[in-house]
């Protein structure tokens, strides 16, 4: 049987010890960075519901009516139909009265890009010439 020679000062045990601390705290660091749970469900449908009240008090509608179309479409969406159709009928509002705003200011290319806008997402639009041309 071989005898292993041990050198002068120098402890076996000590460099397995120090490697299996590292490997512990290795493994400790892996699980501490391990996915976190995700916010409650609550918190991002607030922030989108806030998040199209914001755009549509800034003044914009179309953003927000992209952004309710979106979540209309997703399975996932936790927004009640009754909020995103409130919300959407407020963002239908704000396009009409930004075409009569248009209309009165005689920017009719924005009025037209307004009309066809307000076909795109189903509302009432007028054609473009009555609503260019009515007073």
């Amino acid at each position: 049987m071989a005898t292993r020679r041990l050198l002068p000062g120098r402890d076996p045990v000590r460099p397995r010890l120090l490697l299996a601390l590292m490997g512990v705290a290795l493994l400790v660091a892996g699980c501490a960075t391990t996915h976190q749970p995700a916010l409650p469900a609550a918190a991002p449908t607030a922030y989108f519901k806030a998040d199209i009240e914001r755009q549509l008090a800034a003044g914009e509608p179309l953003r927000a009516l992209q952004n309710i179309w979106s979540l209309e479409t997703r399975e996932t969406a936790r927004i009640p139909a009754d909020d995103l159709s409130g919300l959407r009928r407020s963002a239908m509002r704000a396009l009409r009265d930004d075409l009569e705003s248009a209309r009165r200011e005689r920017r009719y290319l924005d009025a037209v890009a307004l009309v066809q806008s307000l076909a795109a997402v189903g509302g009432d639009a007028p054609s473009a010439h009555h609503a260019l041309l009515a007073e």
